[in-house]
């Protein structure tokens, strides 16, 4: 059994997602996640004040700011996520076993108790995914950089199968193997990072997975 919140990732089944306009929409996401992790690094200048010298209901009112900073960037973080996920949806339309790519791609961690805490299922129009964490020392800049590295290799698929005219060196059936494997890598720094949150700053995650599907709800990308 595992002891751990699971990361929900619903189908968006009242939107019509295909593969260039979800990869558009991971673009969006991420310029929008280093701008909010922008404007709390410039937060945490504005205050670095020494905290002995400021009364209890100041330090008070920095604490409550700055949290809603930092959940804003976790928003930002799970919406990342969440159009990694849409892009798996997009790949099953089209008839590819994202499940056997999991595996695979669950294949690669050497350590059992990993495999062991992996979870990618379906249920009704949710995905629930949870990936064993294997780094709790990620910080916000480290995992950015991370995220941005595979959508560059992601990004560069199409030139390898000769979408641009030059000479192919990979079949599409390898492209799409390469693809959904970078969104496993950038789902997995996403949780990478939500863990080292928790840790560092006591952020209730159960929450924010579940604040994440009800905000898509309420907007009208998905009915649960």
């Amino acid at each position: 059994m595992i002891d751990c919140y699971i990361m929900k990732l619903p189908e968006l089944n009242c939107l019509r997602p295909n593969e260039q306009t979800t990869f558009k929409k991971l673009v969006e996401e991420v310029a929008e996640c280093n701008y909010a992790i922008e404007s709390l690094r410039e937060y945490e200048e504005i205050n670095d004040t020494n905290c002995l010298l400021l009364s209890d209901s100041e330090v008070y009112r920095i604490r409550e700011e700055y949290k809603v900073h930092l959940n804003n960037v976790m928003g930002e973080i799970m919406d990342i996520a969440q159009v990694c996920a849409s892009q798996l949806f997009v790949f099953e339309n089209k008839k590819i076993d994202v499940q056997s790519l999991f595996n695979g791609y669950m294949n690669k961690y050497s350590v059992d108790e990993y495999k062991k805490q992996i979870i990618f299922e379906l249920k009704g129009n949710c995905r629930y995914i949870h990936f064993a964490p294997t780094d709790r020392n990620l910080n916000l800049e480290k995992t950015m950089n991370l995220i941005i590295f595979s959508m560059g290799k992601i990004a560069q698929l199409g030139k390898f199968v000769g979408d641009n005219g030059e000479i192919p060196v990979i079949d599409q059936d390898a492209s799409n193997t390469k693809y959904v494997y970078e969104l496993f890598s950038i789902v997995q720094n996403c949780f990478n990072l939500l863990y080292s949150m928790e840790e560092k700053y006591n952020i209730n995650i159960k929450k924010i997975f579940d604040d994440h599907v009800i905000k898509l709800i309420n907007k009208g990308y998905c009915k649960i």
